[in-house]
């Protein structure tokens, strides 16, 4: 019987008792409010005076049960799966910290079996949560960008040296993957190249106020003291174009080159 259709509820000498709750109920009504909150207090009190008791009990059963509960959870995941998710999004929105924060010590607790399950999870399902990523990262474009640079600005020493171990553990594959790239993408390549340099030149015209003088003494100083900086960068110093940087560092190479020659 719902509430709505009990009887309204008849005030006696046990009203705000827990007894006087069980007396409303006998006789069919609504328990009256001080009857109501005296229920609620008892539960409160019995729960938290059991918590322990409760919380082993809940972790015993979920042991001798884990095979169940996962295929239970399985079924009503597929049987229910838009609304789930739509529930876990609406509540990893709504408690964005927290979730991560418990994620974090999950993933610190387990240790080493955590990363395992994770890593096997991944080659099962690469395809899925590659094509997964990619529909969401071109839904929030703007945000995964901005999310990049803030995470490459805050952990780009991280990043470097993961980078560098990983070449040196990889060298020869990456080197192949590179080959086979470049072979099977080399029109496609030369034209991205093309472009790019195009869109510096183009970027920088304005500021290459120098383009067409002879270049002095003093220039060549600064390009032979910058060879393992960006054109880029010696452009904007020197106000000549990265096209012109990297022709006369070509030309001074060449130069410098014939004159150990001739002194050897």
């Amino acid at each position: 019987m719902a509430m709505s259709d009990k009887l309204p509820p008849t005030e006696d000498e046990r009203c705000g008792t827990t007894a006087g709750n069980a007396a409303h109920r006998r006789r069919g009504e609504r328990p009256c409010e001080p009857c109501r909150v005296a229920k609620n207090v008892r539960q409160g009190d019995y729960y938290q005076k059991n918590r322990a008791a409760r919380l082993e009990y809940a972790s015993n059963y979920a042991d001798a049960n884990r095979d169940k509960i996962s295929e239970y959870r399985r079924t009503y995941h597929a049987a229910n799966r838009d609304e789930v998710n739509a529930r876990n999004r609406e509540h990893r929105s709504e408690n964005r910290d927290v979730v991560r924060e418990q994620e974090r010590a999950r993933y610190a607790a387990g240790g080493e079996s955590e990363l395992e399950r994770r890593r096997e999870y991944y080659i099962a399902n690469r395809l899925v949560i590659l094509a997964r990523n990619r529909a969401w990262i071109k839904s929030n474009s703007d945000w995964a960008l901005a999310y990049g640079r803030k995470y490459r600005d805050k952990n780009r020493d991280v990043i470097a040296e993961r980078n560098r171990n990983y070449a040196a553990e990889n060298q020869e594959s990456l080197t192949e993957s590179h080959r086979n790239y470049r072979a099977e993408n080399l029109g496609a390549i030369g034209e991205r190249e093309r472009e790019r340099r195009s869109r510096i030149a183009e970027a920088f015209a304005p500021v290459a106020v120098h383009s067409g003088m002879p270049w002095t003494a003093e220039d060549d100083a600064i390009v032979r003291a910058t060879y393992g900086l960006s054109p880029v960068i010696v452009s904007a110093q020197l106000r000549r174009t990265p096209h012109g940087i990297v022709t006369h560092r070509s030309e001074l190479r060449k130069l410098d080159r014939n004159q150990r020659r001739a002194t050897q």
